[in-house]
């Protein structure tokens, strides 16, 4: 006798049952793994959205000209910020900027006047680029002693003018920049340094070509100047140049720009785990942003890295003279240490002013600053 249809369904059952609970199970793993992708592919692309419009905010306020006169509330050329805040307290600190504007002061009317000449040169890339030359009233030293002032983030090149009394009085010519989207010289986006190293050379051939061949050249750079004049001792295009170099002073230099960034934004924003996390990811799409707009990343940005270049070339290696505040609270000391290590004792000077605070080396101990400027330079 054949089986009953209801014998056959009661035998296979179990069986297709099996089948279809192993198959919705499959399907439903999967779609759980392709949910998971699509989760973290989400969150990826979240993440790189906010870091891309969180750093091409912050870039646009702290690394343009136009950003910095809108944050600050005054352009880049001149002046000070209204208010005091973490990032420019030094700049209120009694003993710093009543001589600072004075000497600026007593800069822009010697412009006025003309006995400070206004000088010009053009980059590869056509940016206009402005400095000023102001040559000793006496005594100019023989060979020619020239001396290139580099400025801080923001400033300009009166705001070194209490440097170029200290090295006019001593016989030598000054050269005072404006770097690259500060001042009167061309330019938006702001370098910190990075660039300004390649313009250094040619206001290396400037003075060459008025002083003469056999003339010394010293570059003296404060913070952003200072970074500036330690990629320059490394950078290859600045070879010849760096033949006729007497000293390379950088006074409160960055080890790196990447450090520099994440160090201002505990400051501005807290030391809290996932402050930093949100600062970092700023700082990544500040530095695509930055790739796009100068070309070149902001972890590029690193004296560090030129000065271990510095010690591993051939060449002679002029005197690097380091000076840093030991109450610098924009750019910390262990930034110092790192700048230390990296040079590796190859005719290297480190002079920390205990009490100064940033930028504050000179205004804290004038006269010891300038002895141990002048050993660098006369050996």
């Amino acid at each position: 006798m054949p089986p009953s249809p209801h014998c056959v369904l009661r035998a296979h059952t179990p069986l297709g049952n099996h089948y279809s609970t192993n198959f919705l199970n499959t399907m439903s793993e999967t779609t759980m793994g392709i949910k998971l992708v699509i989760i973290l592919v989400a969150i990826f692309l979240g993440l790189c959205a906010f870091a891309i419009s969180g750093g091409a905010f912050i870039f646009a306020a702290l690394l343009t000209r136009k950003g910095v006169e809108n944050l600050a509330g005054r352009k880049p050329s001149g002046g000070r910020a209204q208010n005091e805040g973490p990032l420019s307290a030094h700049l209120h600190d009694p003993k710093i900027a009543p001589v600072m504007e004075a000497a600026r002061e007593r800069w822009n009317a010697a412009l006025a006047k003309g006995t400070i000449e206004r000088v010009r040169v053009t980059t590869r890339g056509g940016l206009p680029l402005t400095g000023y030359v102001a040559l000793p009233a006496q005594n100019p030293r023989s060979p020619p002693l020239a001396v290139i002032l580099i400025h801080g983030y923001t400033d300009r090149a009166s705001s070194t003018a209490y440097l170029a009394e200290e090295y006019l009085a001593r016989g030598a010519a000054v050269l005072a920049v404006d770097c690259r989207a500060h001042g009167e010289s061309g330019g938006e986006v702001i370098c910190m340094g990075y660039t300004d190293a390649r313009d250094i050379a040619l206001w290396c051939n400037v003075l060459l070509e008025r002083f003469g061949k056999d003339a010394r050249v010293a570059l003296h750079g404060i913070s952003m100047g200072g970074a500036a004049a330690m990629h320059f001792t490394a950078l290859k295009v600045a070879a010849a140049a760096r033949g006729n170099l007497a000293a390379v002073i950088a006074d409160c230099g960055f080890s790196s720009s990447a450090k520099q960034f994440l160090n201002m934004a505990e400051l501005i924003v807290g030391t809290h785990p996932a402050q930093k996390a949100v600062s970092a990811l700023i700082f990544a799409g500040m530095s695509v942003i930055n790739f796009a707009m100068a070309g070149f990343f902001l972890f590029q940005n690193s004296p560090e890295r030129s000065l271990k270049k510095r010690v591993a070339s051939t060449e002679p290696a002029a005197p690097l003279l380091l000076f840093h505040g030991g109450n610098d609270r924009l750019v910390k000391t262990d930034m110092l240490d790192s700048l230390v290590k990296a040079a590796g004792g190859k005719n290297v000077v480190v002079e920390k002013i205990d009490d100064a605070p940033h930028m504050g080396c000179y205004f804290y101990a004038p006269a010891r600053y300038m002895e141990k400027v002048f050993a660098a330079i006369d050996g």
